[in-house]
């Protein structure tokens, strides 16, 4: 009984934490295809392109999944002095679809690597990819 009451309580905890993290469905809204203009480069967010590295790959894993139509999901990793990046996956499609990990990692190598200050992208399929980063909190 004590053991089930203890898990009840490191679940809560974990899931009263989890929102400034976690992959969040909202509803769709509209942005222009490619390569954001102005704004944070990944470089100001921080120099360590393996941090950069490692939370793409971490946005990726949570992510992934089962997106019902017309539906999208956000992730955010903080880093200091107040930055953050901002990703998103959408499938666009009316009927559910399944998203990858190493799909989500390939598209968003490649526009990460394009584009220095963030992207909106299609991959050509059924999902666009965001990454954004930003001053702030997540």
């Amino acid at each position: 009984m004590r053991i089930s009451k203890i898990l009840a309580t490191l679940t809560t905890i974990a899931l009263a934490a989890a929102p400034a993290s976690a992959a969040v469905a909202s509803p769709l809204d509209k942005r222009e295809d490619g390569c954001y203009k102005s704004g944070l480069t990944y470089s100001e967010i921080t120099w360590d392109r393996n941090a950069i590295a490692n939370a793409r790959d971490e946005a990726c894993c949570a992510l992934a999944g089962d997106y019902p139509g017309e539906t999208q999901r956000h992730w955010c990793k903080q880093f200091h002095h107040w930055k953050h990046i901002n990703f998103t996956a959408r499938n666009w499609f009316k009927r559910k679809q399944h998203l990858h990990v190493e799909d989500c990692i390939s598209v968003l190598t490649i526009e990460m690597d394009a584009c220095a200050r963030g992207s909106w992208k299609w991959n050509g399929d059924a999902f666009y990819f965001g990454s954004d980063p930003n001053v702030g909190i997540c």
